[in-house]
């Protein structure tokens, strides 16, 4: 099992941009949470490894830092994120909240029930 997710993680896609809250729809750009614009499944990805020529090992020092809004980060829930975007908002999308919108137009009544009141 950790075979296949150790798999899955080397072949996972980089984020989206609308998992750092770019290229939403109007509606997406509405919901976005003031407190978390950015997704928290976002982990970086250190790509980069400086090799010290003295020593011959990985210079941690010289390595560049890496934010949470660039493109070598992955999502932690998903390897393919841009599939989750596609029929629009992505389950999981901890800075897209959801509104519920209430119906307030006439609740048709079944015949029977009517002839109860």
């Amino acid at each position: 099992m950790d075979k296949i997710i150790e798999q899955l993680r080397k072949e996972a896609e980089p984020i989206v941009p609308q998992c750092i809250g770019q290229n939403l729809t109007p509606k997406q750009q509405d919901m976005l949470n003031e407190k978390y614009p950015v997704c928290t499944r976002i982990e970086p990805v250190e790509i980069f490894e400086i090799i010290d020529e003295d020593t011959g090992q990985v210079d941690d020092e010289a390595a560049p830092e890496i934010s949470s809004v660039d493109e070598t980060c992955r999502c932690t829930a998903y390897a393919f994120p841009s599939t989750k975007w596609k029929n629009g908002r992505c389950p999981l999308a901890t800075h897209v909240g959801m509104k519920r919108e209430e119906y307030t137009g006439k609740v048709r009544v079944g015949q029977q029930k009517q002839k109860k009141k």
